[in-house]
């Protein structure tokens, strides 16, 4: 277990931490007040807080736990000299996992962090349970991850088989942005930290994800606003696409060939600018070449295709006629991305 200790004597800290480490967990953090804990679970979720009842700083533990569990889902056990059931009735309600009364045994302590953290994991399953029954979250034939506040709240089957994972656990680890490649991470970034609107919503993304062994993939991420155990989070219906821009690389190996085409041979990007051409291009004049791309540039291609993947229409300059086909290569979503374009015979 990650565990992190809120505790203003460094003495007990100490024998905490020992306590911690012999029992073969990691102690990710040490702090004294509760803003430092909100702090530093922003950094590293914890497994188990473990928490004085005295805590320095202008949060409560009360607040202190409530935020730790809206924000991060963490369970807290308290630790206090104090035996007054005032105190302990107080604590109970707050939402912990336990209340350990000093001065605490390593056996105790161990007892108290299994405790928690399996009541826990019963707890989170229960209300993914409760979720799915009451049908407030859509399961559909394709991978599901729900993310609160950043991190990762649920993950159904799809998800775990398209990620690699074994469990829930092993993805849970990271937020999910860690999951996230650089080329789409502000992307979905501006996405999880907008606040909810209650509103019914959609947005694609499409780029490339990586799995839990670091293996990336292209995907087609639909994001929208949900309900979820009786709060709003984003649901991430991810799709893999990989296969689908197979096309699009054997269209590249394609451009690399048609280079060596005798005939005239242009590549043309998404607005019809020409950005590579052959030797037969080059070696016409500087006059035919404008004429060559003012013609393909307002021959309106998008009505001349209709849907097809190539055309055949009749270049016209001032030097002459010929006949010229078009192939567009497209996208996962259908749009074209750029346009191949090679001289042929009218018939």
């Amino acid at each position: 277990m990650r565990i992190l200790v809120v505790e203003d004597d460094s003495f007990i800290t100490s024998i905490f931490s020992m306590f911690i480490k012999t029992m073969g967990h990691q102690l990710i953090g040490q702090c004294k007040s509760g803003m430092e804990a909100i702090e530093a679970c922003r950094r590293q979720v914890p497994d188990v807080v473990l928490m004085d009842i005295n805590i320095e700083g202008d949060l409560s533990r009360i607040v202190t736990c409530q935020m730790l569990y809206d924000e991060f889902d963490v369970p807290v056990i308290y630790v206090s000299s104090e035996t007054d059931n005032h105190v302990i009735q107080d604590a109970v309600t707050t939402n912990s996992y336990g209340y350990l009364v000093k001065p605490i045994t390593k056996q105790e302590l161990g007892i108290s962090l299994d405790l928690a953290y399996y009541k826990h994991k019963i707890d989170v399953a229960n209300r993914v349970c409760h979720v799915i029954e009451s049908d407030q979250l859509v399961e559909v034939q394709s991978a599901i991850v729900i993310v609160s506040k950043g991190n990762i709240r649920y993950i159904n089957n799809y998800a775990l088989n398209l990620f690699n994972a074994e469990d829930i656990e092993e993805m849970m680890v990271k937020p999910f942005i860690e999951y996230v490649a650089s080329n789409i991470k502000d992307e979905v970034l501006d996405v999880i930290n907008q606040p909810f609107i209650n509103s019914r919503w959609v947005k694609t993304i499409r780029g490339n994800l990586f799995d839990v062994n670091g293996d990336s993939f292209w995907a087609e991420i639909v994001v929208s606003e949900v309900s979820f155990g009786g709060s709003r989070v984003f649901q991430f219906t991810i799709n893999d696409r990989s296969r689908d821009i197979e096309p699009i690389t054997y269209v590249n190996v394609m451009k690399k060939a048609l280079m060596n085409y005798p005939r005239l041979c242009l590549l043309l990007s998404q607005d019809l600018d020409i950005f590579s051409y052959n030797k037969v291009y080059i070696n016409k004049s500087i006059d035919e070449q404008l004429q060559i791309a003012n013609f393909l540039r307002n021959a309106n291609l998008n009505n001349l295709f209709q849907g097809n993947d190539e055309i055949k229409v009749e270049l016209r300059t001032s030097i002459g006629s010929s006949w010229i086909k078009i192939f567009a290569a497209r996208d996962v979503s259908g749009m074209p991305l750029e346009y191949v374009v090679i001289e042929v015979d009218k018939d």
